[in-house]
């Protein structure tokens, strides 16, 4: 029983030392690995990925566009106070001319 636990306890050291010299391999060996070199390209594709998209607007009137909505409204204002005129009454109700007419002031500097 002595022979056994002797070459049992030389055999254990013998595959410990084994075992730290393999170990010190794996260790060297193992070196932190870096991630290669991002590319210029992938990296500008997933930046336009996150970037905020421009949203339309509505498209800015000509001059003449702007003049042609101003007259078309006071002829239509004119109109209705003709009506009210001819009629004697208050019965269309529709808003004061003025009003409308600050609407589309408001709007135009806008």
């Amino acid at each position: 029983a002595v022979v056994s636990t002797q070459s049992t306890g030389e055999e254990t050291e013998g595959l410990d030392q084994d075992w730290r010299a393999l170990q010190g391999m794996l260790v060297q060996q193992t070196k932190p690995v870096q991630p290669p070199a991002k590319d210029t390209y992938d990296t500008a594709v997933k930046e336009l990925l996150f970037e905020t998209k421009a949203k339309p607007t509505d498209r800015l009137k000509t001059e003449d566009e702007l003049a042609k909505e101003r007259r078309e409204l006071l002829e239509r204002l004119e109109a209705e106070r003709v009506k009210r005129m001819q009629k004697g009454s208050e019965d269309i109700t529709s808003g004061s001319a003025d009003a409308k007419l600050t609407k589309t002031a408001k709007k135009k500097k806008k």
